[in-house]
């Protein structure tokens, strides 16, 4: 069986990050998939205090896998969409929805909602986008029985 990767197209990413009807907490955590460089599950876990705005990159405490780099770079339409986000805060999560943090399950609902697709389809879309030879060259997963 041959697993195919779920991935957001150039064009649907942009249109979804222009979309003023989405909370802006998820445009910005689907920008940060698309620059490609940490998982869900570090940008969730970052917080205000690690972004370096004007470096663009942002401080990856204990990352799930050992190979995502320390500072990880992120874009200019990520820099900015943090900006505002972030606003005059200085502390607290980096994705958050009002009081709240933006939770894992959260962010795969609005995903599926808004983008109608799974939140991974950003980081593989966004990979898929700046390297597509590497991408057309790569082996199909297989799934086991």
């Amino acid at each position: 069986m041959v697993v195919e990767v779920e991935r957001v197209s150039r064009e649907r990413f942009e249109e979804l990050v222009a979309d003023e009807g989405i909370l802006l907490a998820h445009r910005a955590l689907w920008s940060a998939l698309w620059d490609g460089e940490a998982r869900v599950a570090d940008w969730l876990r970052a917080q205000i205090e690690d972004v370096d705005l004007p470096g663009r990159q942002v401080h990856m405490w204990e990352p799930v896998r050992p190979d995502t780099p320390e500072w990880v770079p992120m874009s200019e339409l990520t820099a900015s969409l943090l900006g505002r986000l972030i606003g005059d805060l200085t502390s607290g999560p980096l994705f958050f929805d009002g009081p709240e943090r933006v939770t894992r399950e959260g962010a795969f609902s609005m995903a599926r909602r808004r983008a109608g697709t799974g939140l991974h389809a950003f980081r593989s879309g966004g990979l898929s986008a700046r390297f597509p030879q590497a991408v057309a060259e790569s082996v199909p997963l297989t799934g086991r029985r």
